[in-house]
């Protein structure tokens, strides 16, 4: 007697679900029963919509058919940054008058540039403190920083004191200046002389 044995080809169901809003295509697509053969290897390709980025799967991309599987796309909705200035000057990493897209929770930090003969005064909005203003990005989130023209030169009108030891300090008296002054003590000509450095910040 003659055994005939007819074997049925494994097959198997890929199903994908999102979290967030984009879509995900299949590369090879399912056969006609919405199903693959056993060995295939299937690349997902990720397409989120406008105003989402992709952020993963939870299997990793491509995905060898050996059985019956899940895998979830994650779709994170992103947040804008809007930085704005008034006065001359600009914004560091993100310029003036520019918008940028970031995933939620991405840590900043904002650091303004005036220009030549501008200070910068104060952020407002969504940012407040000293020059540099730390950030993170949780929804939109809108800055602006404000430049002031400087004042006139510092004047110095005197020293106190007047003589001193090598590296002391020493105050400028004067106005539109705050000071650190170091003395250093220096020849020329055989005779000692004392050389004044004057560090200067708005």
């Amino acid at each position: 007697n003659i055994l005939y044995f007819q074997t049925q080809e494994r097959r198997y169901t890929l199903t994908v679900s999102t979290v967030g809003q984009g879509t995900v295509s299949l590369s090879p697509s399912p056969g006609a029963d919405g199903k693959y053969p056993h060995g295939a290897s299937v690349t997902l390709t990720p397409q989120p919509a406008a105003g989402w980025d992709f952020l993963s799967f939870s299997i990793p991309s491509p995905i060898a058919m050996d059985a019956n599987k899940a895998v979830t796309a994650t779709f994170n909705q992103q947040h804008t940054l809007t930085v704005e200035c008034v006065g001359s000057g600009s914004v560091i990493p993100l310029d003036c008058g520019n918008t940028r897209s970031y995933l939620p929770g991405i840590p900043l930090v904002l650091i303004p540039s005036p220009d030549v003969g501008y200070v910068f005064s104060q952020w407002s909005g969504d940012c407040s403190g000293g020059l540099g203003c730390p950030l993170t990005v949780f929804g939109n989130k809108q800055v602006t920083a404000t430049f002031s023209k400087a004042t006139s030169s510092p004047v110095i009108t005197g020293i106190e004191p007047q003589s001193g030891a090598p590296g002391m300090q020493v105050t400028l008296l004067g106005k539109g200046f705050d000071s650190i002054v170091l003395l250093q003590k220096v020849t020329f000509g055989g005779k000692p002389l004392f050389r004044l450095f004057i560090f200067l910040t708005d």
